[in-house]
């Protein structure tokens, strides 16, 4: 019986960046839009403090598998 091998291939679908500020009456906006992209499946690529918060870059990934 052969074995064939499968590698994961990840491509960067979609890209945003969400700023979350440390304004007590505004954080919980940026907040909620990052907690929806999460769970629509994006992924936290990096954060960019700043003096007023945190931007987060996040990305959608398609992945698909190749047989190699």
């Amino acid at each position: 019986m052969e074995q064939q091998n499968k590698k994961e291939i990840k491509t960067l679908k979609d890209i945003k960046f969400v700023g979350v500020t440390f304004d007590p009456d505004s954080f919980k906006k940026g907040e909620d839009e990052l907690n929806k992209a999460i769970e629509m499946g994006y992924k936290v690529i990096t954060d960019y403090p700043t003096s007023t918060g945190v931007v987060f870059s996040i990305g959608l990934y398609d992945v698909k598998e190749e047989t190699i």
